[in-house]
């Protein structure tokens, strides 16, 4: 055996009954982190309104009631009636006028806990474990969105929101790693293009069509992932590479005994590797804990952790502005929530086709060069001045956002291949932290279009550009072995060979 890659794959396979477990395991907390995720995007909705303003006529005796579209009231005998048919955050305390201001501040303090959240769960995943921390943001997700419901104003609503964002925030820099940490080098790619995430955002479309009402849609996803906590609890086994560099291989080699039962593989003989974790047990010992601050201590990471953190930067933005921006494209909500999710789900196949083609690299360029045309699209067709632009706008919009997708999914499976096991959640969570300004920002770009329909466009084709470019110098991981230890700090040497006689 020359590494944990070997060991784990001689033991379990590369995929099995096992893996398949924790795929589902860990897929189905992302559809449920996805509904508490997206939920803005509908509850924050201004829909049409008017002011009314009724005054009696004593000459005809009768009442006239007057409707301004979208006119602020000016006076207290003015009132605001909402359009019928959605009921959420806006409609249920007046969110509009002096007020407008309240949905985006809601929604950019949730990215605020998103950042939050990756910066903790990523460090939290390295320390406690990949298993422990899952747990404990899930299950502060699902209370916190419940809480969400139960708020009576939205100052409130802004720190359920921004619990339930820390909360996504860790789970999603965790998800994929630990479920990654366990499957072959072939099937690493299609473990991390399942569509679980969008296959959420679809249900999300479905799931306001049939329970309107904000509120309820908080009791329904709470109730939901109640049952996802506990396949959690009772299926999720931590991760045999985290618990062999913490030296805790009597833990690490049951985990395998039992993947490899439930595989029905033979027990692999592990005495090698014990010998090799108890050289590294003490050569480990006069080595400090790895932080955020070892990623710039090493010549392995200290470049790609900022390089990684810009293209997290440009992903998270440009989506969560498309998405959270999903009520200014034309036709039924629901129906434009259902279509994103698909997309989401078609963008598997994009990924898992263009990384046998072209390798995790190119097609990660590629991928970033497609959003960018898309987008610029969408700024060529506004100053073509074309009577169908609204229309145009939501196809090409979709279609970027298609792309969008794919090229964050190859970035997340990119950005785990190429940190090694030590500091991967680290790794992760620090490109996550810094990709999740994106999201805080992200709520703003919907105020470009106020200046110029193509803006936010505009600026989310540049920003895929500009990454795709700089992903030009990165080295490709596809078929590369998942590297455990860094490297030393003034060498190319390996800190420590991890070699069996």
């Amino acid at each position: 055996m020359t590494n944990y890659q070997e060991v784990i794959e001689s033991s379990i396979g590369q995929f099995g009954r096992s893996q398949l477990i924790i795929l589902i395991v860990t897929g189905l907390p992302q559809a449920i982190a996805a509904w508490t995720m997206v939920m803005l995007g509908y509850a924050g909705i201004e829909q049409d309104w008017w002011s009314e303003t009724t005054s009696f006529n004593s000459t005809s005796n009768s009442t006239l009631t007057q409707k301004f579209f979208k006119v602020c009231p000016k006076s207290v005998n003015e009132t605001i009636v909402f359009r019928e048919g959605l009921n959420n955050i806006v409609t249920e305390w007046y969110l509009i006028c002096g007020k407008s201001w309240i949905v985006t501040t809601i929604t950019t303090t949730q990215m605020v806990g998103v950042m939050i959240g990756a910066a903790i769960g990523g460090a939290l995943g390295d320390y406690i474990g990949r298993r422990k921390t899952l747990l404990i943001v899930f299950s502060m997700n699902l209370f916190f969105f419940t809480l969400e419901a139960f708020s009576i104003n939205w100052i409130m609503m802004s720190v359920c929101v921004f619990f339930v964002g820390i909360s996504v925030g860790g789970l999603m820099v965790l998800i994929k790693v630990a479920f990654l940490e366990f499957v072959g080098t072939e099937y690493r790619t299609v473990a991390t293009v399942l569509p679980f995430w969008g296959l959420g955002v679809s249900l999300f479309g479905l799931l306001i069509k049939i329970v309107p009402y904000w509120k309820h849609v908080c009791y329904t996803t709470s109730a939901t992932g109640i049952p996802v906590f506990l396949l959690m609890w009772f299926y999720l086994p931590e991760s045999v590479r985290w618990l062999f560099t913490q030296n805790r291989f009597d833990e690490g080699e049951s985990v395998l005994k039992s993947l490899a039962k439930v595989n029905k593989l033979p027990e692999r003989d592990l005495s090698d590797i014990r010998k090799i974790i108890k050289e590294e047990e003490t050569f480990n010992k006069k080595k400090p804990a790895y932080t955020y601050l070892s990623l710039f201590c090493y010549r392995q990471t200290a470049w790609r952790a900022p390089l990684f953190a810009f293209l997290w930067f440009t992903c998270t933005f440009v989506y969560y502005a498309m998405t959270l921006g999903v009520g200014q494209l034309s036709g039924d909500l629901s129906i434009n929530f259902l279509f994103m999710g698909i997309a989401e789900m078609v963008q598997g196949i994009l990924v898992l086709i263009f990384a046998k083609c072209f390798g995790r690299k190119k097609s990660t360029i590629i991928l970033m060069i497609l959003t960018s045309g898309f987008s610029f699209g969408i700024t060529a067709a506004y100053f073509a001045k074309t009577t169908r632009f609204k229309a145009i706008m939501s196809v090409l919009a979709l279609i970027s956002r298609l792309f969008l997708t794919a090229a964050w999914t190859s970035t997340i499976v990119f950005t785990a291949e190429t940190f090694p096991t030590v500091v991967r959640t680290t790794a992760y969570g620090f490109a996550s932290f810094f990709g999740r300004l994106g999201g805080i920002v992200a709520p703003q770009n919907r105020v470009l279009s106020n200046i110029s329909q193509h803006l936010p466009f505009t600026v989310n084709g540049f920003l895929a550009l500009t990454s795709g470019l700089l992903c030009l110098l990165l080295d490709d991981t596809y078929t590369i072995e998942m590297p455990d230890y860094l490297e030393e700090k003034k060498s190319d040497t390996p800190l420590k060979e991890v070699v069996a006689d």
